[in-house]
């Protein structure tokens, strides 16, 4: 897209937005295997981890409809829920099995080990004949205003001389970017029913970053396990490319290293940016070039401001600490001086949280 500024992609959102997380492998089964044979067979490979079975409604589809309605063919006919108070499940039908997340999200890191397992357990059943695809699914929920529309997002819908962006809308497309596709989803108003009965009310940004296998792959988890790493990245920077600057703010971005930084350090001089979905192909941003150097150079300092301050925000739960110390950054930020280049070490630094 012509005019669109690089940004440097937050680590996390301390306001996370996201509903649930979906890692989806669709297949077709061997020859006399069946969805109950693959069910039986995760069960006593995960039953430790997952040992409660639940029956969906998608079990009552008569098995021969199902087949034959594209809409039926991948639904999970029964779940396996994890032990204790965990938020995660595997769902299981004749041609899908599925990895879920919901609130509140375990972390990438922990999220691909469950999948990386998954893999290898599916891999050895050798009940899968084919592969057809595996897809990562992120659904957020922004609540960001009332009522809820596309205001926040850097999203253009107009019809005729309307502007639809605070009307109700719902918006569908695909974006290509070889070998993966991108399905974009945009709900406003949704209301969303999670896990434990709860509800709430906002705008769905569903992003699903699909890996398809057109033609036989003789070990298809070999191929999407070097990719894991890359469909994830590209699902969570659309999500933060679709945000403009002040949604973006609200849900505070934090960087490698720890602490919340300023939309305007972060974006340094992004003003009016969009991205419009209903072109076929949306140009990948090369986050690592021209900009990247110098606000690595900012991050340096902020983290060097944190530690002078004597105050460390370990968990986004720290409300007051954090706003306390977004003060006294912004402060430091309007006295400090030049951005110093990089240090080596400073690319090495490595944060783990969720």
């Amino acid at each position: 897209m012509s005019g669109v500024r690089e940004r440097r992609i937050p680590k996390r959102l301390a306001e996370e937005p996201l509903v649930e997380a979906i890692w989806e492998q669709r297949f077709e089964l061997c020859e006399g295997a069946t969805g109950e044979i693959l069910l039986g067979a995760l069960y006593q490979a995960m039953h430790q981890q997952f040992p409660r079975i639940v029956r969906l409604l998608a079990a009552n589809i008569p098995r021969p409809i199902a087949r034959e309605v594209r809409e039926l063919r991948y639904l999970p006919t029964v779940r396996l829920e994890a032990t204790g108070d965990r938020p995660l499940a595997i769902q299981v039908g004749d041609r899908v099995v599925s990895f879920n997340n919901w609130r509140p999200y375990q972390g990438w890191r922990r999220f691909s080990r469950y999948v990386q397992q998954l893999n290898q357990v599916l891999r050895e059943t050798n009940l899968i004949c084919a592969t057809e695809q595996f897809s990562l699914r992120y659904i957020d929920l922004l609540q960001l205003e009332s009522p809820p529309s596309l205001s926040g997002l850097r999203v253009r819908v107009e019809l005729a001389t309307h502007d639809l962006s605070r009307r109700p809308v719902y918006l569908r497309t695909e974006l290509s970017e070889p070998p993966f596709v991108q399905v974009v989803q945009l709900t406003s108003p949704a209301k969303v029913i999670v896990h434990n009965g709860s509800s709430c009310t906002g705008t769905i940004v569903d992003i699903q970053t699909i890996l398809r296998f057109e033609t036989s792959t003789d070990d298809p988890w070999a191929v999407v396990e070097g990719k894991l790493d890359d469909m994830h990245n590209r699902t969570r920077n659309l999500l933060f490319r679709l945000l403009d600057d002040h949604a973006l703010e609200r849900l505070r971005p934090i960087c490698d290293g720890g602490g919340a930084i300023m939309p305007s350090v972060l974006f340094p001089e992004q003003q009016g940016v969009s991205v419009d979905l209903s072109v076929e192909k949306v140009e990948q941003a090369d986050w690592a070039t021209q900009e990247s150097h110098r606000l690595c150079g900012w991050q340096s300092l902020l983290l060097e401001a944190s530690r002078s301050e004597s105050v460390e925000i370990e968990m986004m739960g720290e409300r007051d600490a954090l706003e306390d110390w977004l003060k006294r950054l912004d402060c430091w930020i309007k006295s400090a001086p030049p951005a110093p280049p990089l240090p080596q070490e400073a690319t090495r630094r490595e944060r783990i949280y969720g």
